[in-house]
């Protein structure tokens, strides 16, 4: 088995926006040149921007192997001869 572990699916999540608003501070609210950031705006900041900043955006993969093999293998071997 192997996948890709999202981890905005949870931690960061998009319905968690409001949770983190006094946290992101002015920016959340105003671009750089001082506009005020739409709703639309603000979402984005909070989703391609701000959560980025906070935890890599990376996905991580793992793998699951079997690992506890080696009993079969060894009985398979040749006894050693002393």
């Amino acid at each position: 088995m192997a996948g890709v572990f999202n981890l905005f699916e949870h931690i960061y999540r998009p319905e968690d926006e409001g949770l983190y608003a006094d946290e992101m501070g002015e920016n959340y609210l105003r671009t750089n040149d001082g506009t005020a950031r739409t709703e639309q705006g603000r979402t984005t900041y909070y989703r391609i921007y701000w959560r980025t900043y906070q935890i890599s955006d990376h996905s991580p993969m793992w793998i699951q192997l079997k690992a506890d093999f080696g009993e079969d293998f060894l009985t398979q071997k040749d006894p050693i001869e002393s």
